[in-house]
């Protein structure tokens, strides 16, 4: 059972509303209607743990639930405004991501079966990007399909759907109250359901009770007087990962998030080029601007090679979680079963494997025009292998702190600059180090523990940051 009690929520200095309370059982489904900005998506956010209301309590099976509790993550299918797709992967890849993502079971056979289920059979190899956006949302409806989970929490699922995508939608929703599920939706357009299948127990503070748009008579059946549909026989509820299993499922979890955006990235090259070649491009624009005079580029080509390393690093840090933020992807990350933090340490490694990686490889290549001797340039490929890593790891914990803030590029490189300054100092010191003939044993063991100390905080940080985010 879903409760609310005495909800309020506020936006900036406005009062969204306040005193809302309802009950919604087993076999029951809460339809949400009102006008535009009155604080129907601020309610389902809350409703699924993603942000916190100002006041009230939330309890789900009679117990009071925090933002992100692990019990409510483990029932809960979430379908926001963005149905979390991404455009460079497949239907099929994109469906089987977000199943996987919600720690449910998957088969390649009930992946084609849940796309054929919503017509979408034919196209399951086409990329996300060509597909309209009825198409994008019948993929979400396979997702529900496929998950199996108590509690459907829907955003507008009827937006761009036609009428049998909307028939489709309400034969879902029918079938999964009929197996004791809970839906709440909020929605202009009608669910097509009939009457008798709504809870009315929401008086919206901005808009008409909570009713079946266009389902028949205006009046709706109150929640208290209807009798829960009962479970069918062995069809229980899909609970996801208990606490156990999360602990369990950290390298799961981080082999999911590898995977998916090394895949999407790869098939991103054009800005995996782009990044390269500018780190390629600063490094051999120095010498042009400078002097040809080798002793004095010996002299400063560790330092240059490691600013530029800096910068490239900078010009990527955006492509860890502002894409995922605006496609909903994020939204579904955050809800997973699966440890948060885990799932940043894996986009973490993902983001140090397409962009920290090719440029300590190319480091030695470009290092010989400024002169640099052989161990000279083993030193500074061995410092950049260890800093590299640093870069990344500090850096989404600032892409994370700037998500959806105006600005955010520019605040982004102001917050992670500054920690930058320690890895670049003893990163071009080391070389420095050994010039003059001295141990680089000291600062390479500074960048040992640096990366070591970054590895252990930076990825719950940064999770911690992502959850503030989605509030």
């Amino acid at each position: 059972m879903l409760e609310a009690q005495d909800l309020a929520a506020r936006r900036g200095y406005s009062q969204l509303f306040s005193g809302l309370s309802f009950r919604v059982a087993a076999g029951e489904v809460l339809v949400i209607t009102g006008a535009n900005g009155t604080g129907k998506t601020t309610l389902l956010r809350m409703l699924a743990g993603l942000s916190a209301p100002s006041d009230g309590v939330i309890r789900w099976d009679g117990r009071d639930v925090q933002p992100f509790d692990q019990e409510l993550r483990n029932a809960l299918a979430f379908a926001g405004h963005s149905p979390s797709l991404k455009d460079e992967l497949t239907a099929e890849e994109n469906l089987t991501l977000l199943v996987e993502l919600a720690g449910a079971p998957v088969a390649r056979a009930s992946i084609h079966a849940a796309l054929d289920a919503v017509a979408l059979g034919k196209k399951r190899g086409l990329p996300a990007r060509v597909l309209s956006q009825g198409q994008r949302r019948r993929i979400g409806l396979a997702r529900l399909r496929l998950l199996q989970r108590r509690l459907w929490i829907l955003d507008e699922p009827v937006t761009a759907l036609d009428a049998a995508g909307t028939a489709l939608l309400a034969r879902l929703v029918a079938e999964h109250l009929d197996e004791g599920g809970i839906t709440v939706a909020a929605t202009h357009a009608p669910l097509g359901l009939p009457e008798e299948r709504c809870a009315r127990s929401l008086a919206w503070p901005a808009g008409p009770p909570a009713r079946c748009p266009g389902a028949g008579q205006a009046g709706a059946t109150p929640a208290t007087a209807r009798r829960p549909l009962a479970r069918r026989a062995g069809g229980g509820r899909q609970r996801g990962l208990d606490a156990g299993a999360s602990r369990r499922a950290i390298l799961p979890a981080i082999r999911w998030a590898l995977v998916r955006d090394l895949r999407i990235a790869l098939r991103s090259r054009a800005e995996l080029g782009v990044q390269l070649l500018f780190y390629v491009i600063v490094v051999t624009l120095f010498p042009l601007a400078t002097t040809p005079e080798r002793s004095l580029l010996a002299t400063m080509g560790p330092g240059v090679l490691w600013v530029a390393a800096l910068l490239a690093s900078l010009l990527s840090l955006p492509r860890l979680f502002a894409g995922d933020y605006a496609d909903g992807t994020l939204e579904q990350i955050a809800l997973s079963p699966h440890p948060l933090p885990a799932l940043v340490s894996g986009k973490i490694l993902a983001h140090w494997l397409t962009t920290g990686l090719p440029v300590v490889v190319l480091a030695p290549l470009l290092g010989i025009q400024y002169s640099m001797a052989g161990d000279a340039l083993l030193v500074l490929t061995f410092a950049l292998l260890l800093g590299t890593p640093i870069l990344s790891l500090l850096g989404a914990i600032g892409a994370a702190l700037t998500l959806g803030v105006r600005g955010g590029g520019s605040l982004l490189a102001l917050l992670v600059l500054p920690l930058y300054v320690p890895v670049l100092i003893f990163g071009a010191g080391s070389v420095d180090m050994w010039r003059a003939g001295l141990a680089v044993s000291g600062n390479l063991s500074l960048l040992g523990a640096g990366l070591l100390l970054a590895v252990v905080g930076a990825p719950f940080a940064a999770a911690a940051a992502v959850r503030i985010a989605m509030d």
